[in-house]
């Protein structure tokens, strides 16, 4: 089998580290996924400033959206616990999948308030 540029990142993908920074902003009831970028390719050759075309992130299966290559942080629903993953890309090959960070829903923000308006009517 002859290996090229194209077969060696889809078979191993780029390496790409996740921290989970959850910061749960009171009434915005929203978490912030952060992650570290990648500074290799799976060849060993460095990623150039700027060579990261595509960051996707990942709800499972799901893709819930497509940032620019530079971004590292991504603001998601807190009051739903749901598992994250992350891919970077370089024009067409998307690196293997990060690993994945999940989100526990805060009790105390995800509540909904309590009823109000609460009577008694007499009953003919």
């Amino acid at each position: 089998m002859i290996y090229t540029k194209r077969t060696r990142l889809i078979e191993t993908g780029i390496f790409l580290s996740v921290l989970c920074l959850l910061v749960f902003a009171g009434a915005a009831k929203a978490a912030e996924l952060g992650w570290t970028l990648p500074t290799t390719k799976a060849n060993g050759e460095p990623v150039a400033e700027g060579e990261l075309t595509a960051i996707t992130v990942y709800s499972g299966a799901s893709k819930l959206a497509t940032l620019g290559g530079s971004e590292t942080r991504y603001t998601v629903p807190s009051c739903t616990a749901r598992t994250y993953h992350v891919t970077a890309s370089i024009g067409d090959f998307e690196s293997a999948a990060s690993n994945t960070a999940s989100t526990v829903p805060l009790a105390s923000e995800c509540r909904p308030q309590a009823p109000s308006g609460l009577g008694i009517a007499a009953s003919p």
